[in-house]
């Protein structure tokens, strides 16, 4: 996408005589005035110069002229990388228009915020990135006036004046009308609207986002992966020495099946005395009884353990153990 036309002259020379204006001020006394950070990259890299808007834009933080001194000491392709709340919109005009005039590539990225006069600044990129969890914000310009009636009028018209201009520089570079964007500009009061890093790109204000780092996954080897399995799943190996060290560490389940242990007694203690055996009693004679099938005792849950354990294991049943404890 091309960049917008620069403004046109007769605002221009607005602009320069109100920041001559303005430069005569002088700052607060121990106040020093930040300077925009630029980087120029080694000769014959093709990365050229790094630009950095990390302040308000005007009178408190970054000046145009600052910009300009910047500009001047960097050539070949540019990285403006911005992080403002935005400020004066006249300051911002003119960096937007150094920017739109650079004679080589421009690449702007919002590393954070560009709201207010940055993100019209930011309009000037050849490629606009919106950087990760950025946001843009876009509003009608204000200001202040102390004066009379007509002066407050003046103040009025050159306020929308200059929000036209802007929504121009926005419809410029994003498509749509001035009016369409001077709309969005004058939500809530003319607080304007915000946008996220993604609604920026779906609005035409960026071209890209800035993708999150992906580590390349490592390289998986079958041999070893096949052998953490056969690990977890046979820890004391799946050969005979194997199940017998598993045999030998695991105790019953069952310990009333245990035989009891044989009593011993001395033959010097004395014996209780023998109670007398009742007599018998005759039982009444009953009716045949056919005898019951015989039950089969329950299965020793120890011998079962140890048979499971002495047959090779195959993998179909494996996986119907794996789909039992699953299940």
């Amino acid at each position: 996408m091309t960049r917008p036309n620069p403004i046109d002259g007769a605002l221009v020379g607005q602009v320069r005589e109100l920041l001559a204006r303005r430069e005569d001020r002088s700052l607060p006394q121990g106040y020093v005035r930040p300077a925009p950070t630029v980087t120029m990259q080694a000769d014959g890299d093709a990365a050229g110069a790094e630009l950095l808007l990390y302040d308000e834009i005007g009178f408190w933080g970054i000046w145009a002229v600052d910009v300009a001194a910047a500009l001047s000491t960097v050539s070949g392709p540019l990285h403006v990388k911005i992080n403002s709340p935005g400020g004066d919109v006249f300051d911002g005009i003119a960096i937007f228009n150094m920017l739109a005039d650079y004679p080589d590539q421009v690449t702007v990225t919002v590393d954070s915020l560009a709201a207010s006069a940055a993100s019209f600044i930011a309009m000037a990129g050849d490629t606009i990135r919106m950087n990760r969890a950025s946001q843009m914000m876009i509003h009608d310009a204000s200001g202040g006036c102390r004066g009379h009636a007509a002066d407050m009028r003046a103040m009025a018209g050159l306020l929308d004046q200059l929000s036209a201009t802007i929504a121009g520089i926005y419809a410029a570079r994003a498509g749509g009308t001035p009016e369409e964007w001077r709309e969005r500009m004058l939500v809530d009061g003319g607080f304007g609207t915000w946008y996220t890093a993604e609604e920026a790109v779906e609005a035409g204000l960026a071209d890209e986002l800035v993708p999150l780092p992906i580590a390349e996954p490592e390289p998986v080897d079958s041999g070893q992966a096949a052998a953490r399995a056969a690990a977890a799943l046979f820890p004391y190996g799946a050969d005979d020495a194997g199940r017998w060290r598993l045999a030998a560490l695991a105790a019953p389940d069952d310990q009333a099946s245990a035989p009891e242990p044989p009593r011993f007694t001395d033959a010097a203690s004395p014996q209780a005395p023998a109670e007398p055996t009742p007599e018998p009693t005759p039982a009444p004679p009953t009716a045949a009884v056919e005898p019951e099938p015989a039950v089969e005792p329950d299965p020793d849950p120890w011998a079962v353990s140890i048979a499971h354990l002495l047959e090779p294991p195959t993998p179909e049943g494996v996986l119907a153990s794996l789909r039992r404890a699953v299940l």
